[in-house]
């Protein structure tokens, strides 16, 4: 008989390399695209203000988010 735990395990198992393929340059790039979708369904200058305060490119991103990291270790 096919136990429920082993079967949990199986798909704990299975699904956790996939969860960590993603790196964080993946997500950040996901998460702007995901908020530049909605920003698409703004219209005029709206949606052009909304689309700028998503075009950080990760490398930006990730330079400011450790400059800003370094300030707080400094304290």
């Amino acid at each position: 008989m096919f136990n429920s735990k082993l079967a949990s395990f199986a798909l704990v198992v299975t699904v956790s390399p996939l969860l960590f393929a993603c790196t964080s340059q993946d997500l950040y790039e996901a998460t702007q695209e995901n908020r530049l979708q909605e920003c698409r369904k703004l219209y005029g200058a709206q949606r052009e203000e909304c689309e700028a305060q998503y075009q950080k490119s990760y490398d930006t991103y990730e330079r400011e988010r450790n400059e800003v990291i370094n300030k707080g270790k400094q304290k």
